[in-house]
């Protein structure tokens, strides 16, 4: 996935739509395969929020103070 987005990314920066878009994806289909780099997870990483909000954690921890783990 990240290595279409890089793909996207450089179509977009040579101004590139439409038609002439699909046929520099076409050009480049071998980029797909490229491997998933560790500027790819770092990128996204920058773009994610947290699943579990302060509020959450602190609902956990009082519950773990009342009632513990098995």
């Amino acid at each position: 996935m990240m290595s279409m987005r890089r793909i996207m990314k450089s179509a977009h920066e040579k101004g590139l739509s439409g038609i002439g878009m699909q046929e520099y994806l076409t050009e480049n289909r071998e980029t797909l395969n490229d491997a998933v780099t560790q500027d790819d997870f770092l990128i996204a990483l920058k773009k994610i929020g947290k699943s579990v909000g302060g509020k959450d954690l602190k609902k956990y921890e009082s519950w773990m103070e009342e009632f513990g783990s098995s």
